[in-house]
């Protein structure tokens, strides 16, 4: 996962799953997505996700994306193209082959990169504690 999105886009995903958001995992290598989403579990030690978790999602259950509830999916990035971009607003966008953060929302309201949800302080003192 770190090789993948860095320290700061670890941080970013790490507080998207702490706030319950949807997270949709992406990578065109499927041995990928159990590794990364299964980080992201342990990282939120002692926290358990008690919510939707499917680390690999075949295509013809990507209808799962329009669950009404917080999930963490892992599917192939060519399958993207099969999710409606209507059920995609709400949903963190992590592509673990670019290392991009994503959501739907970020291109609407035409901001750059998702924001951390910590505090400042805190922020940087993950990050520092991390980099070492």
């Amino acid at each position: 996962l770190f090789q993948s999105l860095g320290s700061s886009g670890v941080l970013t995903v790490l507080g998207a799953a702490l706030a319950e958001s949807k997270i949709l995992f992406l990578s065109s290598d499927v041995s990928l997505l159990p590794a990364a989403c299964e980080s992201l579990r342990t990282m939120m030690y002692p926290l358990k996700w008690a919510h939707v978790y499917l680390p690999v999602v075949p295509a013809p259950l990507l209808d799962l994306v329009q669950a009404p509830v917080p999930f963490i999916l892992g599917t192939l990035t060519k399958w993207l193209s099969l999710i409606p971009t209507e059920c995609l607003c709400d949903v963190v966008i992590v592509n673990l082959d670019s290392g991009a953060i994503d959501s739907i929302r970020t291109f609407a309201t035409s901001r750059s990169e998702l924001t951390l949800p910590f505090p400042f302080k805190i922020q940087t003192w993950l990050l520092c504690s991390i980099q070492q």
